[in-house]
């Protein structure tokens, strides 16, 4: 069992030492990493999880119990899939030297994204109700 941990945190090791040297190799590289990580925290801490815990209370207090946490999954695993495609959804991701960066359509491919979030968390509201309903229902 040990080995087999050992095997798999390898990779991820050699990845890690790669991308610090990767930073060290370019002083201003570590700079911008720093101001980027800086700023992930601050809109996490500041905008995000204020955010969520508003859409938590207010869900929870206007969805059946079987429904609430595949709400907040799907709502969880938009906002997730948002914020990874923003930048190209609003087109600065690309260079006007280079049109090959942004080459598909990112906005059909966020709403495909969407859907399928959409519809898998849908399932699981289907299969909690019925659970539910069983469950209520069943003679004790």
């Amino acid at each position: 069992m040990r080995a087999a941990r050992l095997l798999l945190a390898l990779p991820g090791v050699a990845a890690i030492v790669w991308g610090v040297l990767l930073l060290l190799d370019r002083p201003d590289g570590l700079v911008s990493v720093l101001v980027w990580a800086a700023g992930a925290v601050l809109v996490h801490d500041l905008v995000v999880a204020p955010l969520t815990v508003v859409a938590g209370l207010v869900l929870g207090r206007l969805l059946p119990p079987a429904t609430r946490t595949p709400a907040l999954l799907l709502l969880a695993g938009w906002a997730l899939v948002t914020v990874a495609v923003a930048n190209v959804l609003s087109g600065r991701g690309g260079k006007p030297d280079n049109p090959t960066l942004l080459t598909g359509d990112y906005g059909l491919a966020w709403g495909v994204a969407t859907l399928v979030v959409a519809l898998a968390v849908g399932a699981l509201v289907v299969v909690g109700v019925r659970r539910e309903r069983r469950r209520t229902s069943a003679p004790s």
